[in-house]
């Protein structure tokens, strides 16, 4: 939706922020205690978050296209009348 409209309008910061941090935090720990059960998967999240952030931070000053984001909100039109 955010690549679509270039809008983070439904994209909450904070929450990709905390997504990132949580990651970020029990990956370090996996990597203290050399746990690779809890690397994998907070890894993967790390990662993500880091995705999120990256997104966020180039899409948001981006001048939304209202076209698309109005085709993507508008509910779909049944094929047969």
């Amino acid at each position: 939706m955010v690549v679509t409209t270039k809008s983070v309008k439904y994209m909450p910061f904070w929450l990709s922020f905390f997504l990132f941090l949580n990651g970020a935090i029990w990956g370090v720990y996996a990597l203290l205690v050399h746990d690779v059960f809890l690397l994998v998967p907070n890894g993967m999240g790390f990662f993500l978050g880091t995705m999120q952030l990256l997104i966020y931070a180039f899409y948001r000053n981006a001048k939304p296209n209202v076209k698309d984001e109005e085709e993507a909100l508008a509910p779909s039109q049944p094929l047969l009348s």
